[in-house]
């Protein structure tokens, strides 16, 4: 009786829930048929069932449907799923259950095959690292007593002097109208309207560690799962870079290093969050190797994952 006084509410509520649970249906039946139909027709507008299997780049999200690029063609695909959260810069493998055209862009019902969040399939250009000199933990650290030197510290001493690295600078991440926009939006509590700001930068260049490193902080709160999903993929990527470059320092003190280390300490935050306590540590220590100075707290951070306590905030 409490709905009566809005009937169109309720008309739109239901109108919704028809249409999701249509949709699940359709996927039910599209998966049912999947290995005994073969491939119709070619080209955006075909209609095709079952048999051919897609390797999509996921590269924004929407309520029903993921926005990818097919790793053979470089084509646009709509993956129609309510179900499966995936993250930008995921590759997943489609068996392929029917196709449409939705506006002259594919789109692709089917199963997930498989999923992988490492970046090594992306076709991605590394970062440039750009040389900022070398730095000597003896000096760093002289004014410690080695009584007195957490074990970190004395194993970065042990490994001796290392090159300092810059990220260069991404046309993305000095897009900076884009990501006063996002933090505008943010602030006024339209999350969406954020998230969509993000996916643009991804969209135009997945190397934008900065858009991963703020998916995650929008995500916390809610979702932590989401939110780890988001560093992780920004570490991944990051790290494509990185084989050049072994052992190298990327100071907080240089900008365009604090996206990647803004990943690295909201996946540890995840994993603390999560009592993971274990990768939480690995991940605190990683920080710590790229940089050692006490710019985000790592090693304080460090020290309660140590000691086993719970989550809480200030870090």
């Amino acid at each position: 009786m409490r709905y009566a006084s809005k009937p169109c509410q309720v008309a739109e509520f239901l109108q919704c829930k028809l249409c999701m649970a249509l949709k699940r249906l359709m996927r039910s039946m599209a998966r049912a048929m999947s290995e005994a139909t073969t491939f119709i027709g070619g080209g955006s507008d075909a209609v095709a069932t079952g048999g051919a299997e897609l390797s999509l780049l996921v590269v924004r999200l929407r309520p029903a449907w993921s926005e990818c690029r097919d790793l053979k063609t470089g084509d646009v695909v709509l993956l129609e799923d309510i179900e499966t959260a995936f993250i930008p810069g995921e590759v997943i493998g489609v068996r392929v259950a029917s196709t449409g055209a939705r506006d002259g862009v594919r789109t692709v019902l089917g199963s997930i095959d498989s999923r992988d969040r490492s970046a090594a399939l992306i076709p991605l250009t590394p970062h440039r690292l750009v040389p900022r000199g070398s730095w000597d933990p003896h000096e760093q650290f002289r004014d410690w007593q080695p009584e007195n030197r957490p074990p970190w510290m004395d194993g970065l001493i042990k490994t001796g002097p290392r090159g300092v690295f810059e990220f260069d600078t991404l046309e993305v991440e000095a897009d900076q109208p884009a990501h006063e926009r996002h933090e505008r939006l943010r602030e006024l509590g339209d999350l969406d309207g954020a998230r969509e700001v993000l996916f643009d930068l991804l969209e135009r260049d997945l190397r934008g560690l900065s858009a991963f490193a703020a998916l995650g902080h929008l995500a916390f709160d809610a979702d932590v799962d989401v939110a780890h999903s988001y560093y992780s993929m920004g570490i991944a990527v990051g790290e494509r870079s990185l084989s050049t470059a072994r052992g190298c320092l990327l100071p907080w003190k240089w900008p365009n290093n604090r996206p990647f280390l803004r990943c690295l300490h909201g996946a540890a935050l995840c994993c603390w969050r999560k009592l993971d306590y274990q990768r939480a540590r690995e991940l605190c220590l990683r920080l710590i190797t790229f940089s050692p100075g006490d710019d985000i707290s790592a090693p304080a951070l460090l020290q309660e994952v140590e000691a086993g306590r719970p989550y809480g905030p200030g870090f």
